[in-house]
């Protein structure tokens, strides 16, 4: 289960799939980034997830809508 808030699971697919995007093959999400990334902020970055949540929120380039500027 995802420690993120719903908010912030949808800032960091945005983020995710920035970097890898879907086209014809399946973005970074879509990979199963978001299971990874869910399954290490229950183990080895738990202790860092308070951070990770900060830079998600601090950050005015990650946006959820790319439209948006």
């Amino acid at each position: 289960m995802m420690r993120l808030t719903g908010q912030l699971q949808q800032i960091l697919h945005a983020a995710v799939d920035r970097i890898i995007p879907p086209d014809d093959y399946p973005g970074a999400w879509q990979s199963g980034v978001g299971d990874y990334l869910a399954r290490q902020f229950e183990s080895d970055l738990l202790q860092m997830l308070d951070n990770h949540c900060a830079g998600l929120t601090d950050d005015p380039r990650i946006r959820t809508d790319p439209n948006k500027n």
